[in-house]
């Protein structure tokens, strides 16, 4: 069995099932006894610390956490212990893009989002259900938050990829992620999750061979790859699945546990 000294999850389709804010018991359970196992347990998601799910910071207990897709590492605390900021000529000029095409647009900071542009719109489809305001600071007005405040880490967009797609040729230094049908991640073109997670191995002296992940989505395959063992969930992609070590359960029928038994972890 391969040293396994820290096991990595995305969030997403993997920890959580789509529309619900609970991680499954069996997977809470077997990721605290990973932990009396003296493994060290990282969460990775595009997402920024303030739209974790409660539920998942306070029954994890994670060690640590890559958010914004890299953009920016937690420790066990919540504490940001690095971060990658975007330029903010970069972000005017896709302000400027945005507000032509009437497009919704906040920044992720470390720990919420700053709307500027289509407050409304914005929160609209980003709640998803949830009273999410005070994560949503309302900067449509003065557009400076991100200069004198809080540094800008990427981009969200609430837009398809096809209305979208003809302008990125007009933004080299960045990438567009898909997440949803009618949404877009936009952050450096050289930042991912494994980035983040490299510079969490650095720190604890470990590298990939030390590595095992869980993922779901396309966004989660470089991981995949550069880890000892790379698992996807049995609702993962179809590129996942094809590149992953194993194939486990579904999100909801105890597909995290079901990965750790087969590797001996549990």
């Amino acid at each position: 069995m391969k040293q396994i000294k820290m096991v990595v999850f995305d969030i997403d389709g993997t920890l959580l099932s789509a529309g619900k804010d609970k991680i499954e018991e069996s997977a809470v359970n077997a990721i605290h006894k990973l932990k009396e196992n003296g493994i060290k347990v990282l969460v990775a998601t595009g997402r920024s610390m303030g739209f974790i799910k409660d539920h998942v910071k306070e029954v994890l207990d994670c060690d640590y956490y890559v958010t914004i897709n890299g953009h920016c590492v937690l420790d066990r605390n919540k504490e940001v212990i690095i971060r990658h900021t975007i330029n903010p000529d970069s972000v005017n000029r896709m302000l400027d893009l945005c507000k032509k095409l009437n497009i919704p647009m906040g920044l992720k900071t470390a720990h919420q989002m700053v709307v500027l542009n289509d407050y409304d719109g914005f929160y609209k489809h980003y709640s998803q259900g949830f009273d999410v305001r005070h994560l949503l600071l309302d900067d449509t007005q003065n557009h400076d938050y991100f200069i004198k405040v809080d540094a800008p880490l990427s981009i969200f967009l609430i837009t398809p990829f096809n209305f979208i797609e003809p302008y990125m040729k007009d933004f080299p230094e960045f990438q567009f992620i898909g997440a949803g049908p009618v949404s877009m991640d936009v952050f450096g073109s050289d930042i991912n999750k494994t980035l983040g997670i490299e510079e969490v191995l650095e720190l604890n002296q470990l590298t990939w061979d030390n590595v095992m992940t869980f993922g779901d989505g396309d966004n989660d395959i470089d991981m995949t790859l550069k880890a000892a063992i790379g698992i996807s969930m049995g609702n993962a992609t179809e590129n996942m699945k094809a590149i992953s070590d194993f194939v486990t359960l579904n999100v909801d029928q105890g597909g995290i546990e079901h990965g750790l038994k087969h590797y001996n972890l549990i």
